[in-house]
């Protein structure tokens, strides 16, 4: 392979693979898949030593409403995991932790964001 995966495009990690099944005398089947987070692309049928599935991923980014449903869903994760200790030293008297509106709002904008990359929640 002359080009270099690159890491995941979800997670940032760099245990990506190239997976390879021949189907054919001089066809295989191609797909790249994250050994983090299990993201995967779609699988390409190609000739032997094709590679637009390495090109293809090292170029993918991931949607952009799902990347900021993620990041809404960690900002939730860091406040509700906070002891009222710790949410004191770290936000003083002016703390509130989540409603539950706040979750209802990220648990939609996550089933969205999901919906509109073809992975219902």
């Amino acid at each position: 392979m002359s080009e270099q995966l690159k890491p995941c495009p979800f997670c940032g990690m760099n245990r990506v693979t190239l997976f390879n099944e021949q189907v054919a005398e001089d066809c295989m089947m191609s797909w790249v898949e994250c050994g983090g987070c299990g993201a995967r692309s779609m699988e390409y049928e190609s000739p032997m030593g094709d590679e637009t599935p390495v090109m293809l991923w090292n170029r993918r980014k991931p949607d952009a409403a799902l990347v900021a449903a993620l990041k809404e869903a960690a900002w939730l994760y860091d406040q509700l995991a906070l002891s009222p200790l710790e949410a004191a030293v770290k936000y003083g008297d002016t703390y509130e932790p989540p409603s539950d509106e706040d979750c209802l709002r990220i648990r939609g904008q996550i089933h969205e964001a999901l919906l509109a990359a073809g992975e219902p929640l």
